[in-house]
């Protein structure tokens, strides 16, 4: 989940500002290019309307006259959280002087989200939404107005997905949302635009999520060192004993998961007060294939199976 380079998720998005620009009259007018940058982003700005092409253009940032460009374009850095830096653009037309101005005014957001899919405790990573699970959204936004920071609950969020606006999630303080996942093999763009309570700080951010499938592995509950989290089995896997604990993990399911067990083709019993663990026991060295599979008592996308080939090999002395 962010937008900048964070883990949570994270996953990687872009933060945002917001800049306001207006013509003063109609026959010019100033757009900008990105339209909406970010603190320390390098901005173009581009006079367009009824002009010739060896007009001269009087640039001025902040009322101080620019005297490194005289043409249509100019090339600025934005300013940081809090700051307002005004453009003018004055040039000669048929119709005498015309003046187009824009106000740039730098915020920044950042868009964070998780789901509450499973993962292990300990689990490095994000939890990933699968068809079925949920995911909760978090706005991050950071607006200034000179030195004064605005609180978040003093903020306007308008949440959308997929270009559907969700008016139930919006409105002053909301800064997070709850979404179901995308459908099996889909995505959903989720999107936040965010407003100061007299309209003059903005700013956007979206991030596309998809759904994934739930990863199932299974880990060896080793009697003195517990469960090995640092190593799953492998499709063919060899035990030097001859009992061997196994537990699964549904990377990525929902909840009432439900564990399907077999030896070999036949259904076999797991633990009866942990239906993730699974203990093989053979009384000479032996092979055999474990296969697991899951289904859910309510959700009908909940699916995966695998299957192991393991060898107890009788080898150690404990």
């Amino acid at each position: 989940m962010s937008i900048r380079s964070l883990v949570f998720a994270i996953i990687v998005v872009p933060s945002f500002a917001f800049a306001q620009y207006n013509a003063i009259v109609s026959e010019v007018a100033l757009t900008m290019d990105p339209q909406m940058p970010h603190p320390g982003d390098t901005v173009s700005l581009t006079v367009q309307g009824l002009i010739r092409p060896d007009t001269r253009v009087n640039w001025s940032i902040d009322g101080k006259p620019v005297f490194q460009s005289t043409g249509p374009i100019l090339t600025m850095t934005a300013g940081p959280l809090g700051t307002e830096t005004e453009i003018d653009a004055v040039l000669q037309t048929d119709t005498g002087p015309q003046v187009a101005s824009a106000t740039i005014r730098p915020t920044e957001l950042d868009l964070l989200w998780s789901s509450d899919s499973y993962v292990p405790p300990f689990f490095g990573g994000r939890a990933l939404p699968s068809a079925g699970s949920s995911i909760r959204a978090e706005a991050v936004p950071r607006f200034k107005k000179g030195s004064t920071v605005i609180s978040s609950s003093d903020l306007v969020y308008s949440w959308k997905r997929n270009d559907a606006t969700l008016s139930t999630a919006s409105g002053r303080g909301r800064s997070h949302a709850v979404f179901p996942a995308p459908v099996l093999f889909g995505s959903d763009v989720i999107a936040v635009d965010v407003a100061s309570l007299d309209g003059t700080l903005h700013a956007h951010a979206e991030t596309q999520i998809r759904s994934v499938d739930t990863h199932l592995s299974v880990y060896q509950d080793h009697p003195l060192f517990g469960v090995l989290f640092n190593a799953a089995l492998d499709a063919q896997f060899s035990s030097p004993d001859k009992e061997l604990s196994l537990i699964a993990v549904p990377y990525y399911a929902t909840q009432g998961v439900l564990y399907h067990w077999g030896v070999n083709g036949a259904e076999a019993a797991p633990s009866p007060k942990t239906p993730a663990r699974f203990t093989l026991h053979a009384t000479e060295p032996s092979s055999a294939d474990i296969s697991l599979s899951l289904s859910s008592e309510w959700n009908p996308f909940e699916a995966a199976s695998r299957v192991w080939h393991i060898d107890l090999l009788h080898s150690s002395q404990r």
